[in-house]
């Protein structure tokens, strides 16, 4: 190919794949202004997104399995709707997920992360996977998301069923995991309530932990979900 050739056919690729390499920024993209979809995995060398300015075309971006440390860098790319950045070092999203209005899938799973931040800017956001980070509360970390249908919060240190009732907010959520065959489990699942306890108070979830719900469970789990709460209450009066 020559130069002029590649000056001529380089701004008509739609896609770009950075398998396996030393880059440390990405700013070979600027070539390809026309990239509707990239991918970037195990660049051993990239700790952070830089020089996609030139790409405001991108739908679809995987960088998985590199080092990013920071999230930045995504501030031009106002059409992403598919955004995968597993298998990094972020410890927080911060503000860098803060332009992308138009997201509606979002992967990071396996990095470091503490706590669900960020995502308050994502109104559109309807699959969201944090497996395997260190997040041990959900709190008030997806109450501005409104549309999200699936999330899967698999191998991270959440202990709490009361702090599941935060998913009350969620009025389009479908899908739930907090257990999942490839990442592993939260605390909270070995607690022996657990099941009855989501199925009863997420009536709308027809996933959990990859198995389907269906009206006769959620009827089971609301008759013993009664049951335990006479139950106990009886034990208190005794108690008194």
């Amino acid at each position: 190919l020559t130069r002029s050739g590649f000056a001529t056919t380089a701004p008509t690729f739609s896609h770009l794949d950075l398998f396996m390499g030393r880059v440390q920024n990405l700013k070979c993209a600027r070539y390809f202004p026309g990239l509707k979809s990239m991918c970037v995995m195990k660049q051993l060398e990239l700790k952070e997104i830089s020089g996609l300015e030139q790409n405001s075309e991108l739908e679809t971006l995987w960088v998985n399995e590199c080092q990013l440390a920071t999230l930045s860098g995504l501030d031009g790319c106002h059409r992403l709707t598919t955004l995968h950045l597993s298998g990094n070092l972020l410890t927080s999203v911060g503000t860098g997920l803060a332009t992308l209005q138009n997201l509606t899938t979002l992967w990071l799973c396996e990095n470091k992360l503490q706590a669900i931040d960020g995502l308050h800017a994502l109104p559109l956001l309807r699959v969201l996977w944090l497996c395997g980070n260190e997040i041990d509360t959900i709190g008030d970390g997806l109450k501005d998301n409104l549309q999200l249908e699936e999330l899967n919060l698999a191998k991270n240190q959440v202990s709490s069923l009361r702090d599941l009732l935060h998913l009350q907010r969620l009025p389009k959520l479908t899908s739930l995991s907090l257990s999942d065959p490839h990442f592993g489990s939260n605390p909270v699942v070995q607690l022996s309530n657990y099941q009855t306890f989501v199925v009863h108070h997420l009536p709308k979830v027809q996933v959990l932990d990859a198995e389907s719900v269906g009206v006769e469970a959620k009827a089971l789990a609301g008759a013993i979900y009664v049951k335990k709460c006479m139950y106990y209450h009886m034990r208190c009066k005794t108690l008194k």
